[in-house]
C-alpha cells in the first residue's frame, strides 16, 4: 500500500470502529479486529449493504471496484 493511503485507512478504520459502536445491527463484516487487521468486506444479507451515501464517497472501493451512485455499502468495500 502506497504510504499517502495511509491516513486514508486510518480514517476508515476509526469511521468504521464508531459505526460498529452506533449501529443497532451488526455490520457483519467478514473478520472485524479492534487492531484492523480483519477483513472488512461484507458478509451476505449485512444491514451495511445499500446502507450509505455516495456524498463525499471515493468513486471506487479498496479493491479498485466502483461504487455505484445512490447508496453505497458502508465500509471500504462493495459487497459484489
Amino acid at each position: 500500500m502506497a504510504t499517502g493511503m495511509l491516513p486514508l485507512v486510518m480514517r476508515i478504520m476509526i469511521g468504521l470502529r464508531l459505526l460498529a459502536a452506533r449501529m443497532s445491527t451488526r455490520v457483519q463484516f467478514l473478520q472485524y479486529n479492534i487492531n484492523g487487521t480483519g477483513d472488512y468486506h461484507l458478509h451476505v444479507g449485512s444491514p451495511a449493504i445499500g446502507a450509505g451515501t455516495d456524498v463525499g464517497a471515493p468513486s471506487t472501493d479498496f479493491d479498485g471496484k466502483p461504487r455505484p451512485q445512490g447508496k453505497v455499502d458502508i465500509g471500504p468495500f462493495e459487497y459484489q
